[in-house]
């Protein structure tokens, strides 16, 4: 089955968002600041490259959204970062299958995971349920890079608005 990028984007959104709404079971929402969890993202995206068997990072475009609580808006949110991750094509099927069994066997629910060889192109989406992190790693456009998209569990925010780069050290 061959899908498009665009949709492989949509979908990780739509899935990793699930995971922000309100359900009746879900443990009440931790309160953090903005930029720690940030910086949490930022160390989750630097393991999913080790993972990978990546190198170099680009500096992410971060912003943080609203989850879908029913609380008013920026009470209750979740930060998202998307960064590119420097690997030869070479090594793109190698870094899928590494990731995959990594976060699999870390208990992460593997919500979409596929790799084409015939293109070398490939999408992984996965998602801690216990906290709510996730990730999508997927092929881009460049063949010398994967897209690398984090986003963390909602969290009641005590300040420190995130937008634009993120703040690696966590200040």
């Amino acid at each position: 089955m061959k899908r498009s990028p665009g949709a492989t984007i949509v979908a990780v959104v739509v899935l990793l968002l699930a995971g922000c709404s309100k359900k009746p079971d879900r443990p009440a929402v931790p309160a953090a600041s903005e930029r720690s969890v940030t910086h949490q993202v930022d160390q989750l995206a630097r393991q999913i490259t080790a993972t990978a068997h990546g190198r170099d990072l680009t500096v992410p475009l971060t912003n943080s959204s609203d989850c879908d609580t029913g609380d008013p808006p920026g009470t209750v949110v979740y930060v998202m970062s998307a960064y590119n991750m420097s690997l030869a094509r070479a090594k793109h099927k190698q870094a899928f299958e590494s990731a995959h069994q990594h976060w699999e066997g870390m208990g992460w629910r593997i919500k979409d995971w596929w790799f084409n060889d015939a293109n070398n192109k490939g999408s992984l989406i996965a998602a801690d349920p216990t906290s709510g992190e996730g990730f999508l790693l997927s092929s881009t456009k460049s063949p010398d890079h994967l897209a690398v998209i984090v986003n963390s569990g909602c969290f009641r925010s005590t300040g420190g608005v995130t937008s634009g780069a993120a703040d690696p050290a966590g200040t």
